[in-house]
């Protein structure tokens, strides 16, 4: 796995806003807040559904910034199965040239380094990795992968848990992605 301990020093303070979003203890994240109640307030419209993380200067490419989003969802309401109970976490994780704006291929290894240091080892280890869900053409006709999409998903209890067997995405281990 890519390094990114330089850069994460360096936004360390965004890091710890970041935790606290989606968790109660941001200093090992071993707490998730996705009890009903705050769950209840994502869905609502009470609490931002959405957290951006960065932009953040790659490590890989010199030219590109990273920008991770999360998303928190009922699983019942994303996976249409009203017998799920618990949330699912969405990472996307994106790159764009410094300058240009214009979207740019992911490091895969990279985008799962920024997981890991996001959500802290406890739970990095239950993150599913999907893969580019969003790409672009290239003007040779090949496929970019510009978004790569990490799930995690959280009983209501807050612990995790393996997906569903309604959730028909491919997915590998974040360790084996």
């Amino acid at each position: 796995m890519i390094d990114v301990s330089a850069v994460v020093r360096k936004h360390e303070a965004e890091i710890r806003a970041f935790r606290r979003y989606l968790f109660t203890d941001e200093a090992d994240s071993t707490a998730t807040i996705s009890s009903d109640d705050e769950l209840a307030k994502v869905i609502s419209g009470e609490r931002q559904g959405l957290r951006r993380f960065g932009p953040v200067k790659s490590v890989t490419d010199r030219h590109a910034n990273l920008t991770v989003v999360a998303d928190m969802v009922d699983q019942a309401a994303m996976l249409e199965d009203v017998q799920l109970e618990g949330s699912l976490l969405t990472l996307s994780v994106a790159a764009h040239h410094r300058l240009l704006d214009s979207r740019l291929t992911v490091n895969p290894d990279e985008a799962s380094a920024w997981v890991v240091a996001l959500l802290g080892d406890t739970w990095s280890v239950h993150v599913r990795a999907a893969g580019a869900l969003s790409t672009t053409a290239s003007a040779r006709g090949s496929q970019r992968l510009t978004t790569l999409f990490f799930y995690l998903f959280i009983s209501p209890a807050g612990q995790p848990h393996d997906p569903p067997a309604s959730f028909n995405i491919r997915t590998t281990p974040l360790d084996a992605s």
